[in-house]
């Protein structure tokens, strides 16, 4: 088709339009035909009637045909009536116009650009430029559904969710409708400044920790208070991040907002009850299970109390025998992680080649019997207190693996890719000097520093003798609720009876109830029953003189020692064993202490006796299995199983 220029003024329009869509036309001997064609979109002419008097080479190729001649709702659009979006009359009477239109016959999205052609005979053309944005519309239609989406995601947040600049004073670009119900502001009302809502005594405190992390491109959480509509102060934790262009230049920041005042309450509530509790203990004997009313353990009380207010790591310094679980076991309960779980490690009986394993776990097929997958105990100290007892025997190599997990880097169970993390608290324990260790080589310098951070000094027995009465009186009150003097009759019985179970079945006849078997053996043996039941027999008083003899000892196996002895003298029913040993040398008394008192066969002596070596071995070496096997030149698993065989136990205070 071709367009020519007319010299009326009712047709000057069309020569108008004709530059428009080919504006080199009338400079350069080209068709408007061969221009029209380079247009990427369709574009037809049709007649007042409907009729399609010109299309492209686009339309043609999108339709397989030429429709020249035929009606375009028809060719174009299959319709039988003409298209509702026409506009001819608008067309006419206006000038050209562009606007969106939907087939939903052919489920299509276009932009049109309509115009009118004057004919000389007065009749009006219509020329009809369609783009297809199908694509761009279904993309616009997704986003706006994931825009709706995500809006009613922030809408129902209980916290608020904001972005703002960074600038002098925050101003916020968007907040969720939360704030309504955090801050009593609708949306538009914090449109100003983020600064407005913070209380002016956290504000400084706030601004710098949110700087030092972007600075650094971290993450943050901050706790801090903040100011309501109504002029009520909340608590709030926030966390956010910054968000950076390619550049890593800082555009804003984005973060969420929730209320944490009734767990803040709870909190403060608990720290005024410790304080309160920190002024009384000079009225108390005992902490726990910990007893001591000297002003020594008052002082580590106070200790205990702020490393229970504190999620900093604990290293608990004290010889052996002092009670260094009961102190890491007091401020676990004491603190946050109390729900979690109290993992105890004994560092110094773990061997070299399960160290990795027992504290990282392992994937199954990781080596030979490794039938299943298996949590080490990182894993199961999670939200809870990792016990690390005698942590000067870890190896240096392995201070460097749980020097990253402390850090938050993670670890790798055995056998396996994948990073792990672990959410826990190191309490640790010692009797060595930590620090000598680290200029021997023995400790690394930033493990040291990163579990040196909270000490608590557990002073030995020896330094509050007056807490010694105290211990005395519980020990005899404790065991004598569990242990049972035997008379002359039931001691016959006890030689008469053949003991299956041999040493072990006898030790456990020695407390009560008798066991069914022994019983069955009196009954049919006629012994009265008035002696087929064990009597529990108070131990006699303490005399004064007793009292002051235990005191003045000084007892070099702290309150561990102090209890063994309580225990056997509930048992055996008087101070004789340590009466003879007081003013003896330290070896000796181990010795005479060990003696029985009446002869006996060399099998019970000679028992009686490997007991007490094994026992004055363990606590030599601080229950180091692998010192105290090299000392007494057994294997590791023999030594443990005589400590099983004995029913010896590193039992705390």
């Amino acid at each position: 088709m071709n367009f020519i220029p007319y010299t009326s003024d009712q047709h000057k329009k069309n020569r108008h339009l004709l530059k428009l869509i080919c504006p080199y036309s009338t400079t350069r001997d080209v068709k408007a035909e061969e221009v029209i064609d380079t247009f990427d979109c369709f574009i037809y002419v049709c007649s007042q009637a409907y009729r399609i008097e010109f299309m492209n080479d686009q339309l043609r190729m999108y339709l397989g045909k030429d429709v020249t001649g035929e009606l375009c709702h028809q060719a174009i659009f299959g319709r039988e009536s003409v298209c509702p979006w026409c506009g001819r009359e608008r067309c006419q009477k206006e000038k050209p116009f562009r606007d969106e239109l939907e087939d939903a016959v052919g489920k299509k999205w276009y932009l049109r650009m309509r115009v009118p052609i004057y004919r000389p005979d007065g009749s009006v053309s219509m020329l009809m430029m369609l783009h297809d944005i199908t694509a761009q519309k279904m993309a616009k239609q997704s986003l706006k559904e994931s825009e709706r989406k995500f809006s009613t995601l922030m809408n129902n947040l209980p916290g608020m969710a904001f972005r703002c600049d960074i600038d002098d004073i925050w101003s916020i670009r968007f907040a969720s409708k939360g704030c309504e119900r955090l801050l009593g502001y609708l949306p538009s009302e914090l449109m100003e400044s983020k600064e407005q809502i913070i209380h002016p005594d956290d504000l400084e405190m706030v601004r710098e920790q949110i700087n030092q992390a972007l600075q650094k491109k971290e993450r943050y959480q901050i706790t801090y208070r903040i100011q309501t509509a109504s002029g009520q102060d909340k608590w709030v934790l926030e966390q956010g991040e910054g968000v950076y262009s390619d550049q890593q230049n800082t555009l804003m920041l984005e973060g969420y907002m929730t209320d944490i005042s009734e767990q803040k309450k709870n909190e403060l509530k608990l720290q005024k009850e410790n304080h309160r509790l920190k002024y009384s203990f000079r009225e108390l004997y005992r902490f726990g299970d910990i007893i001591g009313k000297s002003p020594a353990m008052q002082t580590m009380y106070g200790h205990i109390l702020d490393a229970a207010n504190s999620s900093a790591n604990v290293i608990v310094l004290g010889e052996s025998g002092t009670g260094k679980e009961l102190v890491a076991r007091a401020v676990h309960d004491l603190s946050d992680r109390s729900d979690g779980r109290f993992v105890t490690v004994n560092c110094g009986a773990i061997p070299e080649t399960l160290f990795e394993s027992l504290f990282f776990g392992y994937k199954k097929g990781a080596f030979t019997g490794a039938l299943t997958d298996k949590k080490g105990y990182l894993d199961a100290a999670h939200r809870g207190t990792l016990f690390l007892d005698e942590i000067g025997e870890i190896s240096l190599g392995m201070q460097v693996k749980l020097l990253r997990a402390i850090e938050g880097y993670g670890y790798l169970p055995v056998g396996n890719h994948e990073v792990r993390r672990s959410d826990f608290r190191i309490v640790a324990a010692t009797n060595q000097n930590l620090l000598a260790l680290v200029k021997a080589g023995r400790m690394r310098e930033d493990f040291y520093y990163r579990i040196n951070i909270l000490p608590i000094h557990l002073p030995p027995l020896r330094e509050r003798k007056e807490d010694i009465p105290l211990l005395i009186d519980y020990f005899i009150s404790r065991f004598q609720s569990k242990t049972a003097i035997p008379g002359d009759p039931i001691k016959t019985a006890l030689k008469q009876y053949e003991h299956v179970g041999t040493v072990r079945e006898l030790s456990n006849h020695k407390l009560p109830p008798i066991s069914i078997k022994l019983k069955a053996f009196m009954k049919d043996t006629n012994w009265p029953a008035s002696l087929c039941q064990l009597k529990r027999q108070a131990a006699p008083q303490l005399s004064e003189r007793e009292k002051t003899a235990l005191v003045a000892y000084g007892w070099p196996g702290n309150v561990r020692e102090l209890k063994n002895v309580v225990e056997r003298y509930c048992v055996v029913g008087n101070l004789d064993f340590i009466k003879k040993a007081l003013n003896l040398p330290q070896e000796e008394i181990s010795i005479r202490m060990d003696l029985p008192a009446q002869t006996e066969g060399l099998q019970e002596t000679m028992i009686k006796q490997e007991k007490a070596i094994i026992q004055r071995a363990l606590e030599k070496h601080q229950w180091r299995r692998i010192d105290t096997a090299r000392e007494l030149k057994i294997t590791t698993r023999t030594l443990q199983r005589k400590i099983n065989t004995h029913g010896l136990r590193d039992t705390p205070l």
